[in-house]
This record gives structure tokens, sequence and C-alpha cells, in this order.
């Protein structure tokens, strides 16, 4: 499974350095038609995106569970766009990081110091 997924990530970076379009300039828009297109390279690169956020933001914003796969962070991400319409105008990467947040929140974290948590 980690060469699946090795593969993958080698596969989405490639599409992505192929790409003009960084992530701060998607909007929910765009994010939900790569998510529902009928080619499957769109659909890959739309994957990528929304896996892309979510691993740049791991245990900072969101504590996803550690057998969580690619398809279901996508399926919960996919999930929020069709049924909030509303939403999809703002930026992608916004969407998908409250998204995660919502659906895997961390666990509030003692400092490591007993003091303030800075």
């Amino acid at each position: 499974m980690a060469d699946v997924s090795r593969i993958l990530a080698v596969l989405v970076a490639g599409l992505l350095a192929a790409s003009p379009v960084r992530a701060e300039f998607w909007s929910g828009n765009a994010l939900y038609a790569e998510l529902t297109s009928t080619d499957s390279s769109r659909k890959l690169l739309g994957l990528g995106y929304v896996m892309g956020v979510h691993d740049a933001h791991e245990t900072v914003n969101h504590c996803s569970p550690g057998t969580v796969t690619a398809g279901q962070v996508r399926d919960v991400v996919l999930r929020f766009l069709e049924s909030a319409p509303e939403y999809r105008h703002r930026t992608a990467d916004v969407i998908i990081r409250e998204v995660l947040k919502a659906t895997w929140p961390c666990a509030a974290r003692p400092s490591q110091n007993g003091g303030s948590r800075l």
C-alpha cells in the first residue's frame, strides 16, 4: 500500500508541477469541477490538491485517523462542496482546512512546560 501512495504522490507532483495553478488560487467551484469531472486525470488532480492540503496541515489544523484513506478525505470534502454550494466561491484550501478541522479535530494538547502554550 505504501508503494501505491508513493506512486500517487509522484504522479500528482508531476501533474502539479506541469500546471500553473497554485493552491491559493483555486476556488471551491474549481475544486468541485475537478472532483466531479468525468475525466480521470482531472479527478486525480483534484484528489492531489485535496491530499496536498490535508498533508500540509495534518496535526496542526486537523488530526485524521492513521487509517484514513485518500478516498475518504476526498469524500468528506466533496460531500461538503455538494451540500453547501454557497461556500464554493471561497478559496479551496480554506474550505478543505475548515472541513477537515470540523471532521477530525485535534484533541487539546497539554503544553510541554506546564505554562502557557505559545
